[in-house]
């Protein structure tokens, strides 16, 4: 009788230590959560979870993780990611790629096995490069003691641009209003123009002009001389900067002395004033000289009449007349 009750006694400790009582490592799985997906073909979730649980040592590490296995099919083979959240709530990842299904899922099974031992942590990628730091400025090192240091040489400044240009100008040509033909004159004035960057650059020009005429018939002769000073303006320029047109607008005052058998043998001053339209070509050669070549339709305002004793006109002041000339120029700024 005492043999048969410990013969049951061994019976029932061997059959609790086979099975009949739940195991401390089936009670540890229960410590942590795991999953498992991916495409048909590739290993099924009962085998790959079981792969896991054969790697891990320490279930009871994993206390509160929640482990995520996921593969896709990619053209060339198949990509695995592993997403862990350790118990405080921070996730991590990793993600590798095979040529086979079977490859991924079994590196998968062993990586999702080390973050149920680190309790849900994974490690850094070791393949993924570190960002870049930003470079650190090093402080200049001093001279040593002794030594020269070069002078520090400052960077040259552009000269300032002049807003307004000067120039110079000589001319010489033809004009009428002095006789029924044509004349020479010289002329000598100065120049001031804006900058060439745009249409609109405005010139202004002052000149000084001076003609000589003379003119007769079978009672006499007399010598005209013309002095006169005119006023040009020219709103746009139009070219390129070393050829150009300029249309211009001008006013010219001044007086003519007359010498000879005139009103009585007397010599007179006559007053002139005209007014004119202009074009000229300006041509640069060098950077600060021009050639100019213009001409002019010229309206005098005052028609005088010259005359010999008795009472013959030798010549009238036309209504309109005109003037051509060329010239040489000098930029000084």
């Amino acid at each position: 009788m005492r043999r048969t009750r410990a013969s049951f006694a061994l019976g029932f400790a061997a059959f609790a230590a086979l099975g009949g009582l739940p195991s401390r490592a089936q009670a540890e799985t229960e410590s942590y959560q795991l999953s498992y997906s991916a495409p048909p073909g590739c290993p099924v979730e009962s085998q790959v979870l079981k792969e896991v649980r054969a790697n891990v040592r320490d279930a009871a590490s994993g206390e509160g993780a929640r482990i995520s296995l996921t593969i896709v099919q990619k053209d060339q083979g198949f990509t695995g990611e592993l997403s862990a959240v350790d118990r405080s709530g921070k996730l991590g990842r990793r993600r590798i790629e095979g040529a086979t299904c079977a490859e991924v899922s079994h590196t998968l099974a062993f990586l999702a096995a080390l973050a149920i031992e680190l309790g849900g942590h994974v490690e850094a990628d070791p393949s993924a490069e570190p960002a870049a730091a930003p470079p650190v400025a090093k402080p200049p090192t001093p001279p040593a003691k002794g030594a020269q240091t070069a002078p520090r040489s400052e960077p040259e400044l552009p000269p300032a641009r002049s807003t307004w240009r000067f120039s110079g100008l000589l001319a010489a040509g033809v004009r009428g209003g002095l006789a029924p033909s044509l004349r020479p004159a010289l002329e000598a004035g100065v120049d001031f123009s804006a900058p060439w960057d745009r249409l609109f650059a405005p010139a202004f020009r002052a000149l000084i002009i001076g003609s000589m005429s003379r003119v007769s018939n079978s009672a006499g002769s007399a010598k005209l001389s013309l002095l006169a000073g005119r006023f040009e303006g020219c709103p746009v320029r139009i070219g390129v900067p070393t050829l150009a047109l300029r249309p211009c607008l001008g006013l010219e005052l001044g007086a003519v002395f007359g010498e000879g058998e005139l009103e009585g043998g007397q010599s007179v001053i006559q007053r002139w004033g005209s007014g004119e339209a202009s074009l000229r070509l300006e041509v640069w050669p060098l950077q600060q000289v021009f050639v100019e070549l213009g001409g002019a339709v010229v309206v005098p305002f005052f028609h005088t009449r010259y005359f010999f004793v008795p009472e013959q006109i030798v010549y009238v002041v036309p209504a309109v007349t005109g003037r051509a000339g060329l010239g040489v120029g000098y930029r000084f700024q």
